[in-house]
């Protein structure tokens, strides 16, 4: 089958009527997906993708399965215990009573919400049957799950005892080697060496990998061109999608009610406070021995040249009335002699090492920034930007939702931003990439979301759009996407543009061609990074990239 052949494959009209009750509750979209879960349940399917992006309700469609099948004894499992209050607030409207917390004891009926770091603490308390096991968010642990690490064999088990798993997550479709968590699916028949069999269908090679020491071991590896990826990504989809084994939908809004605008600011590569700084150790980075590990730095060194920039337009929408949502890529400060690819998501034990760049090459780095007269550190990008508007409009006018708040915190930062008491709220990707909602449920507080960091992957990109564009949305929302002339930046402006066009044009599924390449590139350009830093020619980058931008905008 063609590209374009696999993309417009659809899910089978759905058979099982619709409980009354849920017609006034949820949108038809979400009414189908139901529908299409229960006809799975029906057939004894034991597991079930909910993968639609992100916006789109998931949570509804997970608590509306539940009342469509009755009320089965169900866990859910989520990443934080914000996501786990939202489960419990959105279950009033279902009349479903969620509790956060445990089952008591193997027989006790009910819907019970946890988080994943709970049912490692309490995985003595995960006696009995389910009918229904919902991993929300479970791309978060796909690779652990690939990995055989030990949350996999907890969500396992779980699933071993559950009548229906069903995984939600708005971004399935990472790499077909890291959807071993998909296996409730039955993709693969339940033999020895059929896992393997699978994913060779699907382009991947088991290679032998240097660990360190002189020993190696066995490796996937996802070979082929863009082109052979995509259409290698699609036939997954249509194995799961045309089986009714899952839906991905894209979010759909009535551009009457909600329209979506976007624009793309540009912003000198070395402006505002820090340009000079990064300016010296962008040119510290030059021809450094690992292109990936170098782009990644700079990515994080250019949100500081957008500070200002950020700041000015912040500023700028509140005087005109509109309610702001700033997403940071990283919180934490840039240290040059301890420097770090991403943002901590844990607690490191006493005298642990980071390990997100090997020693060799961070010995190499820190030599030469100390060579550029660079030392100490650049403060929090969260933190300078709060301090930059609260100059412009007001401290009492500005706050953080990160992962550095408290949940308590964030829970009433989020409430005041949304009852339109607070107008700005400053959020990483990370603290805001689940259970945030920040859209405009009434419509009188239209939304403006000023993104300092591109989305470089398909996740980022969704979890972005999805804090103030939604289902529910009821006014409308404009994106500022800041970049630089950096030309890893132009390349991915150019890419986000055709997204967004996609998203504009309210695309139901993905279909046609050009669809297809706009809406899907984005699930492998994360992990397909490193290739194409060692294979592109910078110059050649840059002027594809112009003329694109030149081309979408006009």
């Amino acid at each position: 089958m063609t590209i374009a052949e696999l993309a417009a494959i659809q899910p089978p009209e759905p058979r099982t009527p619709l409980d009354p009750a849920l017609a006034s509750i949820l949108y038809p979209a979400q009414q189908n997906d139901v529908r299409l879960i229960a006809d799975a349940w029906h057939r004894g399917d034991t597991g079930f993708m909910l993968g639609s992006s992100t916006g789109t309700g998931k949570t509804f469609v997970g608590l509306g399965t539940i009342k469509q099948l009755g009320n089965p004894r169900t866990l859910v499992i989520v990443p934080s215990q914000t996501v786990a209050q939202q489960w419990v607030k959105d279950g009033q409207k279902f009349g479903i009573t969620v509790h956060t917390r445990m089952p008591e004891n193997a027989a006790e009926p009910g819907v019970f919400a946890t988080t994943y770091a709970m049912l490692n603490l309490y995985k003595d308390k995960l006696a009995g049957q389910f009918g229904l096991f919902i991993p929300d968010e479970i791309h978060m642990q796909g690779m652990k799950l690939t990995q055989g690490k030990t949350i996999a064999t907890l969500l396992a088990g779980v699933s071993g005892r559950s009548r229906m798993t069903i995984y939600s997550t708005a971004s399935p479709y990472e790499a077909p080697h890291q959807l071993y968590y998909l296996r409730e699916l039955k993709l693969w028949p339940p033999r020895k060496g059929a896992w393997r069999e699978w994913v060779k269908r699907h382009g991947v090679r088991y290679v032998q990998k240097h660990i360190g020491r002189g020993e190696y071991r066995e490796a996937p590896q996802w070979y082929g061109s863009r082109e052979s990826k995509l259409h290698d990504i699609l036939k997954v989809r249509g194995e799961i999608i045309g089986n009714g084994k899952g839906v991905a939908r894209e979010l759909e809004l009535d551009p009457a009610v909600a329209p979506l605008t976007s624009n793309f600011v540009a912003v000198d590569e070395y402006h505002g406070e820090y340009g000079d700084t990064v300016k010296r150790a962008m040119i510290a980075m030059q021809n450094l021995s690992s292109a990936a590990i170098k782009v990644n730095i700079e990515k994080r060194l250019l949100d500081y040249v957008k500070l200002d920039a950020a700041a000015d337009a912040a500023a700028a929408a509140v005087q005109a009335g509109q309610h702001v949502v700033m997403m940071v890529s990283n919180k934490a400060p840039f240290n040059f002699t301890d420097p770090v690819l991403a943002e901590r998501k844990t607690k490191r034990k006493k005298g642990a090492k980071d390990r997100d760049i090997p020693s060799k090459i961070r010995e190499e780095i820190i030599a030469r920034f100390a060579r550029a007269g660079l030392t100490g550190s650049l403060p929090s990008p969260t933190d300078l930007l709060r301090e930059k508007i609260a100059a412009r409009i007001g401290a009492g006018n500005v706050e953080t939702f990160t992962g550095s708040d408290s949940e308590s915190a964030r829970a009433k930062r989020k409430a005041a931003f949304n009852a339109g008491k607070l107008p700005v709220l400053i959020s990483t990707i990370a603290a805001g990439g689940t259970g945030l909602s920040l859209h405009d449920e009434k419509g009188d507080a239209p939304r403006t979301q000023i993104n300092l960091g591109l989305p470089w992957t398909g996740r980022d990109f969704q979890q972005m759009l999805g804090r103030t564009y939604r289902y529910g949305t009821k006014s409308p929302v404009h994106h500022v996407f800041l970049w630089t002339d950096h030309p890893r930046e132009r390349s991915i402006a150019s890419v986000v543009a055709g997204r967004l066009e996609g998203v504009r044009a309210g695309v139901q599924g993905i279909v046609g061609e050009k669809n297809v390449n706009k809406l899907i590139e984005f699930t492998f350009r994360g992990g397909d990074m490193e290739d194409d830093i060692r294979d592109e020619n910078r110059d050649d980058l840059a002027a594809k990239s112009r003329a694109w931008l030149d081309r979408f905008f006009g």
